[in-house]
């Protein structure tokens, strides 16, 4: 009887027993999946996130399957080291990937004692395993499965890296939530730092979202995380990391968190989306020359960029600071009156066009993107329609004249919230164009002083055309070179006649815009559209003299073992326009920003900064530009809303020097106060010669003659448009005569 008993018992147990064996060498032999070998366990590599840093160094974004960032064991601070071991595996120094004693010592508490506390005895090797090949899914047994899997593997990892290989592994590779992995995106998103910079209190805050990387949220979730951290602090002390009294101190700290998603914080967002597609070309082709499959998303690549983050940080807070005022007053105009019922057509349009239902609306939180950051407020849809509708976009770009170097590129309010980059987006230039009528008239030969008719202008066959200065006033003449520094709109219509279309449309081309410039008189007054990059591009042809410049964005890619994968090619410049017709542009655009339009700069912003520049305010105010520039470099800025019809209500607000302006203002003030940024922008103009200043040496505006006036009481009041052009030809021919006749 006694013999039976023990076979029994041996058959219960050895059965059990055996079919653990055969399930473990079939899990060895790969019977439910091939297991890596340490061949391929060498072959391992980290995807790693690839980095746009600027010009100086700074981190702009990641771009990312993974969002991981590796780092050396060496940058790992002792305190995070020990913090691991302290809570993950205390005797991770002593087993060989397997624990036995950790084992059986959940078996014991966890089964038999009930104590929920003890963990779940695997290794750091054993999570390691898991980080690095996942898990998988089967309709039974898959935690068994992936446990003997994980067992397998660590002795593995064991026998190819050495502790201190296997701990940097497994920092770089965890889980951190937020679809963070390793430690360096951690400590970037949770506390603005890297990794070697991690107090004790920070380490042990990262540590302890290992147990539960939602539920111990530092972000979500501050009291949880204080208590987990406080858990990891005691197992440091309780294994004589840190003292009694280092564990107490450190424990009765609040959780402080600076936390950077440099996704939706980052101050060269939309630069870094602009980057992210170049840099993609530019692997590709490295890839199909050089017959390799590197991958940007997964190889962690440095991308050097040219964009000084200063003069970015410079554009960022003055857009933050402005705008947020001025949006404040856009929606304060359209609260109330005319302008909400306009507002309400408008957004129910809208509604209807997006085939956004709102018959049933219902009030609810709702997050907006302010230029101040997120603000949550109680809104319907129509509601939240409307302040979309009545939100202010705007674009800013710097960039070098003579390089084509991007300094600076501000594309928007939120990349994310509204990923449409304005700085490409095309909208009507107004004034902004004119400087490129007053280029063809003095490629043509025209003097500074040459006079321009400021008589009104009234076009029949262009549905009675009447364009208007700003001020309203007409009558006498204004020199060339007062008319574009006071942005007058009739002379400029006049000068347009004479100078014609086939010279306007070979400037438009030659300075590299891609629309076709219409062929009508209100071409003068900037009815062409363009983006804010052409404008750029275009006027920083004026800062260097007259040349071609070609703007760029990456100066280098770089491999994580420093093969070199693209590096920019200067492209030679050519001769686009008469330098001489330039220089004289530029003295009267400077004359703009000391005396005209864009006087504000220096007198309310304090820029000393020698600019020249131009202001331009669309129709109804819908858009406001301004340009400023030198020999060093060109920044312009537009701002509007979404819709045209949505805009200010009069200049007060809604003009370019009030809009616009203040950003350029408010950025080169900053600029200008440090040498190292200032001389990123500023550069002095040539000296102007005496022959060059006697070409100005006239009054701004003079009275018509008495003989003039005789004659525009006999000429029609309202013309055709070829009537008008066959006048300004008879006009420009005898130019000379009444020149000669009445003097300048």
């Amino acid at each position: 009887m006694k013999k039976k008993l023990i076979k029994i018992f041996l058959v219960l147990i050895g059965t059990p027993a055996l079919l653990f064996v055969v399930f473990v060498m079939s899990i060895y032999a790969g019977l439910f999946g091939k297991i890596p070998t340490k061949d391929d366990l060498k072959a391992f590599q980290l995807e790693n996130a690839s980095i746009i840093y600027s010009a100086d160094g700074k981190q702009l974004s990641k771009i990312y399957a993974l969002n991981r960032t590796d780092i050396a064991f060496e940058e790992m601070p002792e305190h995070l080291k020990n913090a691991l071991i302290a809570t993950e595996d205390v005797r991770f120094y002593d087993h060989e990937g397997f624990d036995y004693r950790s084992v059986a010592r959940v078996i014991v508490k966890s089964i038999f004692l009930g104590d929920q506390s003890s963990g779940g005895g695997s290794t750091i090797s054993q999570q390691l395993a898991k980080n690095m090949f996942g898990r998988e899914q089967f309709q039974f047994g898959s935690i068994a499965f992936n446990k003997v899997k994980e067992i397998i593997l660590a002795k593995r990892i064991e026998e190819i890296y050495s502790k201190d290989e296997i701990l940097a592994l497994y920092l770089n590779t965890v889980p951190f939530g937020e679809n963070l992995y390793g430690i360096e995106s951690a400590a970037q998103r949770f506390f603005n730092t890297t990794t070697k910079d991690l107090t004790i209190v920070q380490s042990a805050t990262l540590i302890g979202l290992l147990k539960a990387n939602s539920y111990y949220n530092p972000r979500l979730h501050p009291d949880r995380s204080k208590t987990r951290r406080n858990v990891v602090l005691a197992q440091m002390a309780k294994y004589d990391y840190i003292s009694q009294e280092e564990k107490t101190d450190n424990q009765a700290l609040p959780i402080e968190l600076d936390y950077y998603d440099i996704k939706s914080r980052g101050i060269a967002n939309y630069y870094a989306e602009v980057v992210r597609k170049l840099a993609e070309e530019k692997i590709a082709e490295y890839n199909g020359i050089h017959q390799t499959e590197i991958s940007l998303q997964k190889d962690g690549l440095k991308i050097y960029t040219t964009l000084q983050y200063e003069v970015q940080k410079s554009q960022y807070d003055a857009m933050k600071e402005h705008l947020s005022k001025m949006h404040a007053l856009l929606q304060k105009q359209y609260a109330k009156g005319y302008y909400a019922k306009e507002l309400d057509k408008l957004a129910k349009n809208f509604a209807h066009q997006q085939s956004i239902s709102h018959s049933k609306d219902t009030i609810k939180r709702t997050e907006f993107q302010t230029w101040e950051g997120p603000k949550v407020m109680d809104a319907s849809i129509l509601d939240s329609i409307k302040y979309e509708l009545t939100q202010l976009h705007a674009a800013m770009m710097t960039m070098d004249v003579t390089t084509g170097a991007i300094l600076a590129y501000q594309g928007g309010i939120n990349q994310q919230i509204h990923p449409y980059d304005q700085v490409m987006a095309k909208r009507q230039l107004a004034s902004s164009f004119k400087p490129m009528v007053y280029l063809a008239a003095l490629e043509e030969g025209y003097s500074p002083c040459d006079y321009l008719d400021n008589d009104s202008i009234q076009l029949a066959d262009f549905e009675e055309w009447n364009p208007q200065n700003y001020d309203l006033q007409t009558g006498g003449k204004y020199s060339l070179a007062a008319a574009l520094a006071f942005s007058k709109n009739i002379p400029t219509v006049n000068l347009f006649f004479e100078v014609g279309y086939p010279q306007l449309k070979s400037i438009w081309q030659k300075l590299g815009f891609q629309s076709e410039l219409p062929d009508e008189p209100s071409t003068a007054l900037g009815a062409a559209s363009a983006s804010v990059y052409e404008l750029a591009r275009a006027y920083a042809t004026f800062g260097n003299g007259g040349y071609s410049v070609q703007p760029y964005f990456i100066d280098s890619i770089i491999s994580t073992n420093g093969q070199l994968i693209y590096a920019h090619q200067k492209v030679k410049a050519r001769k686009l326009l008469n330098v001489e017709a330039v220089k004289l542009l530029n003295i009267i655009l400077q004359k703009a920003v000391k005396e005209g339009t864009g006087a504000a700069l220096a007198g309310t912003y304090g820029v000393r900064i020698p600019l020249a520049g131009k202001t331009g305010t669309s129709q109804d105010f819908a858009d406001a530009w301004f340009t400023a520039y030198n020999p060093k470099a060109i920044t312009v800025a537009r701002v509007g809303a979404t819709l045209p019809k949505i805009h200010f209500s009069s200049g007060a607000n809604g003009s370019a020097s009030r809009l616009a302006l203040p950003l350029v203002g408010l950025s080169y003030n900053k600029l200008q106060k440090e040498s190292t940024t200032k001389k990123m922008v500023s550069k002095s103009f040539p000296e102007i010669t005496e022959d060059q200043l006697s070409l100005f040496d006239c009054d701004d505006f003079k009275e018509d003659s008495q003989f003039e006036e005789f004659l525009d009481i006999f000429g029609d009041k309202e013309e055709t448009l070829d009537e008008r052009l066959e006048r300004s030809e008879k006009r420009k021919k005898r130019k000379t005569f009444f020149n000669k006749l009445f003097g300048n």
